[in-house]
């Protein structure tokens, strides 16, 4: 399918970005290999987010993904981009079941990963008070 935009990533950068461009009425696909959200949804309590005094990651990821959604913004969470073109005018992704897309342009919001401590319990606990 061709889109006006392809947003790689769809933790809150990537769900910022497709809901400004959905609100612009370009035509936006967002995807991200795991959960639409990113690391916030791991997040026990969120309180330094502008114009929320605190809220849980999970819940915040789920308000943004569905006003992305509410503007138009199509999702594609749990689909891995196995091969990309950005090459010349069209912009070109492949996904692992071969499906591609097109578009006029591409951001990159991929995030990051924390460098985890190593620590006996880490697993147990992320996100119920281990903070990296």
């Amino acid at each position: 399918m061709h889109y006006d935009t392809i947003v790689l990533g769809a933790g809150p950068a990537g769900l910022s970005a497709g809901i400004y461009l959905a609100r612009a009425k370009q035509k936006t696909l967002l995807v991200d290999e795991k959960t639409a959200g990113g690391q916030i949804i791991m997040t026990h309590a969120v309180a330094n987010y502008p114009g929320v005094e605190e809220i849980s990651g999970y819940k915040l990821a789920g308000i943004m993904k569905k006003q992305a959604k509410s503007f138009g913004c199509d999702i594609s969470a749990g689909d891995k981009v196995t091969a990309f073109d950005l090459a010349g005018h069209i912009k070109k992704i492949t996904m692992e079941g071969g499906e591609s897309h097109t578009a006029k342009s591409v951001i990159l919001a991929v995030g990051g990963m924390p460098r985890q401590l190593g620590l006996f319990s880490e697993i147990k606990f992320k996100g119920k008070g281990i903070s990296y």
